[in-house]
């Protein structure tokens, strides 16, 4: 059988792809999509910053309240795999996010579970 002329793309590719919007509105410039992210571009990735970018991106609004407001765009499935996606480049990506040291994986701190876990209320409501 013939191969396909179009490019498989592997699963850090993907992730990559995903990565790239949130690490443009967080430093405020663009990156390629061969970009190697330093140490120093992923320990800026903060919960709020996260938050900040997915309400914007949902909902259009920054200070929007999920818990009351349903999503313009996006579904929760397609939130959680930007987050798997995002976790795949944190540092510290096996520990969970510590409120007190602001250290571990900014994608699993408990705004943005909650966040989803609005989201999903929403869906089945």
């Amino acid at each position: 059988q013939r191969r396909s002329a179009r490019q498989v793309k592997t699963k850090v590719q993907n992730y990559h792809a995903h990565l790239v919007p949130l690490m443009v509105h967080i430093h405020r410039r663009n990156f390629s999509a061969e970009h190697k992210w330093t140490k120093a571009q992923l320990l800026a990735v903060t919960p709020k910053k996260i938050m900040n970018f997915l309400k914007i991106r949902i909902y259009d609004d920054a200070d929007v309240d999920p818990d009351v407001t349903l999503p313009k765009r996006y579904r929760s499935n397609t939130i959680k795999s930007w987050k798997k996606a995002w976790s795949f480049f944190m540092i510290n990506k096996m520990l969970n996010w510590d409120e007190v040291t602001k250290r571990g994986n900014p994608t699993c701190c408990t705004e943005i579970n909650a966040l989803i876990g609005s989201m999903i209320k929403m869906e089945v409501a």
